[in-house]
């Protein structure tokens, strides 16, 4: 995930004026693809302010969570493990911050859909896409919110479940890059090459999204499930 943000695709520190080699390598990877909207790589570019409220601060937020759910570092090195979650916590409000800019600004994947009419929730000019992508935010931030609070009440057990959740609804992100280019490699190899409709590159989003929240929530509830029977077993003995 910190490669794709910080090099390529994702990322938002792009120059075509002055392309470098990771310029060039997007844009190689932008004009190959056939599952994508035209563009929808190179969007970040000049959008100084998304790249440091969102596209950095998830690079951080990504990297820190193996080090935050590592035994041995919360065990032997408990200042770092608590110096490093207020600035876990930090950054998920900061990505949040951004995502709204993201949405605002019309940088969300649904614009890049050449002559497809998004769907508005009735009466309002709210797109159900960004509806949905509210609530997960809502859902990530209280997360967060009740795992730091934990963590004051020194519950540290609930503590980590709840980081556990916070997480999950984060990670989803990957699990969806990863289907989105399995499904269309796949779909490639069998049918040889195609470029995608508007409305195929679309549902495919939509999809690889739901079933990548649907994936990430289940692992993060089974982690806690096995995290919860090694509780026992510890208090137990």
């Amino acid at each position: 995930m910190v490669t794709w943000i910080i090099i390529a695709p994702g990322t938002a520190f792009v120059n075509s004026e002055k392309p470098g080699w990771r310029d060039k390598l997007v844009s190689e990877m932008n004009a190959s693809s056939t599952h994508l909207p035209p563009k929808l790589l190179t969007k970040y570019e000049g959008q100084t302010l998304v790249a440091y409220t969102h596209i950095f601060p998830a690079a951080v937020w990504a990297m820190a969570v193996p080090l935050q759910f590592h035994p041995l570092i919360r065990k032997k090195y408990r200042t770092f493990h608590k110096f490093l979650g207020r600035v876990f916590v930090y950054t998920s409000f900061l990505l949040m911050i951004g995502f709204v800019i993201i949405l605002h600004r019309g940088l969300s994947y649904e614009n890049y859909l050449e002559g497809v009419e998004p769907i508005v929730i009735p009466g309002t000019s709210l797109r159900c896409v960004d509806a949905g992508l509210y609530m997960l935010a809502a859902r990530f931030l209280y997360c967060a919110v009740v795992a730091v609070d934990f963590a004051k009440k020194k519950v540290f057990d609930h503590h980590q479940y709840w980081m556990i959740k916070h997480c999950s609804m984060g990670m989803w992100v990957i699990i969806q890059r990863f289907l989105g280019i399995l499904i269309s490699q796949w779909y490639g190899f069998v049918y040889g090459q195609y470029t995608a409709s508007a409305y195929y590159q679309g549902r495919l989003f939509l999809v690889t999204g739901v079933l990548g929240i649907i994936a990430s929530v289940a692992i993060g509830q089974y982690a806690i499930l096995l995290l919860k029977k090694k509780d026992v077993l510890v208090k137990s003995e």
